[in-house]
């Protein structure tokens, strides 16, 4: 075991979906995190253990467009009130330490990200850590596990032999309704949950790897290049997790 990820079947899941400033058809390059929520699943009993949810205060752009909070129904006076993403991220961290790393004699439980894409980890977080600089430090035992995922979409294709057409669509097909508000962090996170486990249950066996080698952090929390797409899906082993975010040299 290193750092709570292990080569094999995890205890845990920890899913995570983000929510961004965004406007209508324009794509931001300065875009920054509003919501950062995670449901943690057992992945023995398959039931959620544990949540965190907050709000992220935005900084470049610290107005929220109409279509964004018509999209998320994340409203000014949340952001506004909310703290900023050093302080937020922070207290992810902690929470996170807490359950992957627990006192002493518990062994610290094998985990893995899920999302619904890959953007959320290949994307949003480096280009976020990006925009702060220095005013976010990674603990560096929560490094190789930020680099580590399972996109949900491919468990879902590999499972169901048909196309993941977004979260919605996977819940449909599944015959599972939607709970909560769509673009809603939180709630998405607790919908992808339920989908994972469906999955499971039906046969979907997600496996855990080894993050790549570390590279230096002024490196490896550089953003992707301004051409990379948010998603690479198409190219990965259905059901793996997609590892490592773009390294710059």
């Amino acid at each position: 075991v290193h750092g709570g990820i292990m080569a094999n079947t995890p205890d845990l899941y920890v899913v995570l979906d983000f929510e961004a400033t965004c406007e209508d058809g324009v794509r931001l390059r300065d875009q920054e995190i509003i919501e950062f929520p995670s449901v943690v699943v057992n992945a023995h009993t398959l039931e959620p253990i544990a949540e965190f949810a907050a709000y992220v205060q935005p900084v470049r752009r610290p107005v929220l467009s109409a279509f964004c909070t018509q999209l998320t129904g994340i409203t000014q006076d949340q952001v506004a009130s909310a703290q900023i993403f050093p302080e937020v991220f922070s207290r992810y961290c902690s929470w996170l330490e807490a359950i992957l790393f627990p006192p002493a004699p518990s062994p610290p439980p094998r985990a893995v990200f899920v999302t619904c894409g890959d953007w959320d980890l290949q994307t949003m977080l480096p280009l976020q850590l990006s925009l702060c600089g220095a005013a976010v430090r990674v603990p560096p035992r929560l490094e190789r596990f930020f680099r580590t995922w399972i996109n949900i979409k491919h468990v879902y294709s590999s499972t169901m032999q048909r196309n993941a057409t977004g979260m919605d669509g996977m819940l449909r097909v599944l015959r599972l309704p939607l709970l909560g508000r769509h673009h809603s962090g939180i709630d998405d996170c607790r919908n992808i949950a339920r989908l994972l486990c469906e999955l499971i249950r039906r046969g979907a066996r997600p496996t855990v790897s080894s993050a790549p080698a570390s590279a230096s952090s002024s490196s490896y929390y550089a953003p992707p290049p301004a051409a990379a797409s948010s998603s690479s899906s198409s190219s990965s082993t259905a059901g793996q997790p997609q590892s490592g975010w773009r390294l710059h040299p």
